[in-house]
């Protein structure tokens, strides 16, 4: 061993020639090993949910917003919950379907009997907006 203006340093009576390994071996390597050494059964699992996707479906009619006043085409939106497994969306758990004034975005749940005629005005008028 050396010390910084070059001379040898003396060992400490008693400690072993390779002291530095010996601390790594007992100490850092024990982590190593109980961090490293995975056997059976996953440790962690995450699950979640709630994650949510929208997506625009399409201009539906024009219409008077009762809360801006504005009249515009209201576009219907796609909103699905979806059950995650590490962060991944997995499982969709949960679709609602919503008329969304395009001016100051209050939206209105749409009923399972509406959904097809609005669905089939958003195709009919993206396919006349391309």
């Amino acid at each position: 061993m050396h010390n910084c203006a070059g001379g040898a340093l003396a060992r400490p009576p008693g400690t072993p020639a390779a002291w530095p390994n010996v601390f790594h071996d007992q100490f850092i390597g024990s982590w190593k090993k109980a961090l490293l050494d995975v056997e059976g059964p996953p440790r962690m699992i995450i699950l979640g949910w709630g994650h949510r996707k929208t997506k625009n479906v399409g201009p539906v009619e024009k219409r008077n917003c009762p809360n801006c006043g504005n009249t515009d085409y209201w576009e219907l939106h796609r909103l699905k919950d979806y059950a995650t497994f590490f962060f991944i969306p997995v499982i969709p758990y949960k679709t609602e379907h919503l008329l969304v004034c395009p001016v100051c975005k209050a939206a209105y749940e749409v009923s399972a009997a509406e959904l097809p005629g609005f669905e089939a005005q958003a195709r009919q008028n993206l396919a006349q907006l391309r």
